[in-house]
């Protein structure tokens, strides 16, 4: 189940707890589990987006931090570590991921699977599963999952020449971006009529 949360929120942090039939709000704590603990980050303004069994948030800094399930490369750590099932692993312990020398993240994305950012420069960068090729990257090979391919080595989604991405979301197994030209892009798994091409399959 796809959760975006929008938040504003003064002097408490919250997390969103990931599960597949939906999720709670709790205050950050060392092993997600709502308890409060000295790693408590106090983050103003941030997104909260939720895939099967992993939660990826950003905060007023254009930083996104992942945590949940991660058999895939869902979190973006460069490893297959499910990360805040034990304690001393979330709060500021939880490393945030990296999209390249100085970027920050303006949008962020999560479906059952992968998940989609929208940079300060632009670019749009998608991680984990990838058997559908919803990552956008011509492949079917998973990202994130093993060292050296985040980073300045995660490859942007060619969009198409002075395309530029305003929003995006993500969904099972496809992805779809809203341009500033208001025009729509989708790519991966065209079943039941998804990325709208009038094709199923």
């Amino acid at each position: 189940m796809k959760v975006t949360h929008y938040l504003k929120i003064l002097g408490l942090a919250l997390l969103l707890t990931s599960c597949s039939d939906g999720g709670s709000l709790a205050p950050v704590s060392d092993g997600g589990t709502g308890t409060g603990t000295d790693n408590e980050e106090t983050i103003l303004d941030y997104v909260v987006s939720g895939g099967e069994a992993f939660t990826c948030v950003k905060n007023n800094s254009g930083l996104v931090k992942c945590w949940g399930r991660n058999n895939i490369g869902q979190l973006g750590q460069g490893n297959i570590v499910d990360l805040g099932t034990n304690a001393g692993e979330m709060g500021a312990n939880l490393a945030a991921l990296d999209f390249g020398t100085g970027r920050t993240v303006k949008k962020l994305a999560a479906g059952r699977f992968s998940s989609c950012v929208i940079l300060d420069n632009d670019d749009l960068k998608c991680w984990g599963g990838n058997s559908h090729a919803q990552l956008g990257l011509g492949d079917t090979n998973k990202r994130g999952d093993d060292a050296g391919e985040m980073g300045d080595n995660l490859p942007a989604v060619r969009l198409g020449t002075g395309v530029v991405p305003a929003d995006v979301g993500v969904g099972e197994n496809f992805a779809c971006v809203l341009t500033t030209q208001g025009k729509v892009k989708c790519w991966g798994s065209a079943g039941l009529g998804s990325v709208g091409t009038g094709v199923g399959g």
